[in-house]
């Protein structure tokens, strides 16, 4: 009955967070051009370039959902109840010890912001540029401790609660912002409503955890091996995320000290349609995580973990091929329908960081397999120097070619990076089959994308109809031709046989 309800939880978390991806994606496309619409590019690109650099302290949860789910976990599979409870009450002094950090680092960099965007920024700019700082730090430090009540969630696989109340923080922040943004306020007001909703969800996440999950927080000693391999664990996690911060917005504040806040704004749209593509996978991967860990503790080998980790990837590379090709053939047409002229210049740039992204983000199921083992040292410290090479790399493209060269250094430092080395790694020290993983995951879906191309290719020319009609014509053909080129050789017997049957139960449902 639990194994059925777990695995329960796990298919509807997968619809959902496909749900919430969809749900994104469209207020990414319907919501930005009303919001930059009603701000201005250089207020947009203000609140981008602040968000992006207060950005910066949200590392500081040390992956807490992450590391929390991850030692639960293990705990429940050993049975091992007081030592669960002893780790929850630790993890959650942590916790509150890494929030009080943010406000106290904030402070200190409030003081830096005249100095380090003195040179780009107006009196009046600088002004609201402090005051968004301010409620963002706040906002953030307060999200660090609604992640400790996430990683609960996730570590009893409670993930259709965890995802619906995200869902429905995404409607209420739309309707908020829109009825304010209408009254003529600014991008004061969207960080205002996004510290609202933050504590109405770490609310509803408290009486969730104590009232209808029963966890109990209970110190019994001072566990000091766990302490020091947790925080190890999650020192390895900060760094990551570090890197992840790095590569999604160092770009647009490296940008915004060198060039214009207008140029920001374009990158900020850029990197929204790419942070939409990365999502694809890491929906997939959120959901797998504690399977990972309980199979990683069942002492599997190295084919096995291949095994385990091909069919996820799979669907990753199905979705993200389907993605990144209709990218390639109407992303233009998109951006221009989406954001107007002005912005065309973030097609450029998202495709540049998309095509080497994409192996990366294939890959993500093995990156859960990596955290479950607790190997995720290694990673964590190459990606961090590669992190280093970007932004030297960026400076110095920039100031040789200007905006695109910061995505130039971001595909390079993905390529050394995610495509090289942590490839070597994966099969010299984690086990994982690359060459039998690779030529699984590509057999039969690469030639549907190869198929889709040429047929697309020939077909679109025909279509001579602009604007959003033009585009979803477009999107309509290569959706379909993937479709039917999936379903002839893409698909392997297992999954046309999950295909069939939900379209037996959609199709028979009483």
């Amino acid at each position: 009955m639990k194994t059925a309800r777990l695995l329960g939880q796990r298919k509807l978390g997968v619809v959902l967070q496909y749900s919430m991806l969809l749900l994104n994606t469209l207020v990414g496309i319907l919501f930005t051009p009303f919001v930059v619409g009603s701000l201005g590019a250089a207020e947009y690109g203000l609140y981008q370039l602040v968000a992006s650099f207060a950005g910066y302290l949200g590392v500081l949860d040390f992956g807490i959902a992450t590391t929390l789910a991850r030692y639960v976990v293990k705990f429940r599979t050993a049975g091992q109840k007081e030592n669960e409870e002893n780790y929850l009450f630790m993890s959650f002094i942590q916790t509150c010890c890494f929030s009080m950090a943010v406000i106290l680092i904030g402070a200190v960099l409030y003081f830096f912001l005249s100095s380090i965007f003195g040179g780009t920024l107006n009196a009046l700019e600088m002004s609201k540029a402090k005051l968004l700082f301010i409620i963002l730090v706040i906002n953030t430090s307060l999200s660090l401790i609604d992640h400790y009540f996430w990683g609960i969630q996730i570590s009893q696989e409670r993930f259709v609660y965890n995802t619906s109340e995200k869902i429905i923080k995404i409607l209420l922040r739309v309707c908020l912002i829109t009825l304010l943004l209408k009254q003529g306020m600014d991008s004061i007001a969207i960080i205002a409503v996004d510290l609202a909703l933050t504590v109405l969800m770490l609310t509803c996440d408290v009486i969730y955890a104590f009232k209808v999950l029963h966890v109990k927080l209970k110190y019994y000693f001072f566990d000091k091996s766990l302490f020091k391999e947790t925080f190890m664990f999650a020192f390895f996690i900060f760094l990551q995320a570090m890197v992840n911060q790095i590569t999604m917005n160092t770009d647009k504040v490296i940008l915004g000290i060198m060039t214009t806040t207008t140029v920001v704004a374009v990158y900020a749209v850029a990197m929204q349609i790419f942070s939409i593509y990365n999502s694809l996978s890491s929906a997939v991967q959120s959901v797998f995580l504690p399977k990972s860990t309980q199979f990683v503790h069942s002492d599997k080998n190295g084919e096995q973990l291949t095994d385990f980790a091909i069919r996820p990837a799979r669907i990753q590379f199905m979705l993200l091929g389907l993605a990144l090709l209709g990218f390639v053939l109407i992303g233009k047409d998109f951006v221009l329908c989406w954001m107007g002229p002005t912005y065309l210049d973030a097609y450029y740039i998202t495709l540049i960081i998309m095509i080497p992204g994409t192996i990366e983000l294939t890959e993500n199921i093995i990156v859960s397999i990596v955290l479950a083992k607790n190997k995720n040292g290694f990673r964590t410290s190459v990606l961090a120097c590669i992190a280093v090479f970007n932004v030297i790399t960026t400076i110095i493209l920039i100031k040789m070619i200007g905006v695109m060269g910061a995505p130039i250094a971001t595909a390079i430092s993905y390529i050394i990076g995610h495509v090289i080395v942590m490839n070597i790694y994966y099969k010299k020290k984690i086990g994982i089959n690359i060459g039998r993983f690779a030529k699984e995951v590509l057999k039969g879906t690469i030639l549907a994308l190869v198929i889709t191309l040429c047929v697309s290719l020939a077909l679109l020319n025909f279509i001579i109809i602009s604007g959003w009609i033009g585009f979803f014509i477009k999107a309509l053909i290569i959706v379909t031709i993937y479709g039917v080129a999936l379903a002839l050789i893409g698909l392997n017997q297992k999954e046309k046989g999950f295909v069939k049957a939900i379209l037996k139960k959609i199709i028979f449902r009483k």
